[in-house]
């Protein structure tokens, strides 16, 4: 009866190799098929330029909300930054020295909505009231013409626009921001390391 245990635990042993040597050749073929698929990737060098940058690129406008000492919301910022395009992103091994210059025009006023919880942000075009505030900012706080330098760095925050706003009971913000609606780029510097 002791020999019968002895070969059964036996064989059940040599299966249970078997398969753990069957399994580390599979993952070991999946690794060398995804380095392969990596090798067969080719590096692209990438001069950006004014009529180029946007294939790449785009402005976002994003809103920070800032807390306080008592971790309530007291202060926010409208920005406009420069963004890596989603569809670009993780094809990039590298960014080197990127700089763009605009010149931008047409203020717009806008009545904005954030929620600083959720991230969500809703931006229309402000009613007359507003639009009627624009000349008067305009020369003391916003000139009807600028040019900006944006550099890439990720996170960084750009363009500050003049932003008129409150927070409601449910830390939702609410205010106007005047956003210069047409942008040209005049210049442009650096350059992307793409794989494809």
């Amino acid at each position: 009866m002791k020999k019968l245990w002895i070969m059964i635990f036996a064989v059940i042993m040599s299966v249970s190799l078997c398969a753990c040597g069957g399994s580390e050749s599979n993952s070991g073929s999946n690794q060398n098929a995804g380095s392969e698929a990596t090798q067969n990737l080719t590096e692209q060098k990438i001069e950006i330029t004014t009529e180029n940058w946007s294939e790449y690129f785009e402005l976002r406008v994003v809103v920070t909300a800032n807390k306080d000492a008592f971790d309530e919301y007291s202060s926010a910022d409208i920005v406009e930054s420069l963004y890596l395009k989603d569809e670009v992103k993780d094809k990039v091994k590298s960014i080197e020295d990127i700089a763009l210059e605009f010149k931008t025009t047409n203020v717009k006023g806008y009545t904005i909505e954030y929620n600083p919880e959720t991230g969500e942000l809703k931006m229309e075009i402000s009613d007359v009231e507003t639009e009627k505030r624009i000349p008067d900012i305009i020369g003391r706080f916003t000139p009807e013409e600028r040019t900006e330098i944006l550099e890439y760095v990720p996170d960084s925050l750009t363009y500050l626009y003049d932003f008129e706003y409150e927070y409601s009971e449910d830390n939702v913000l609410r205010g106007s921001a005047l956003l210069y609606t047409d942008k040209e780029c005049t210049r442009a510097k650096g350059t992307l390391i793409i794989l494809e």
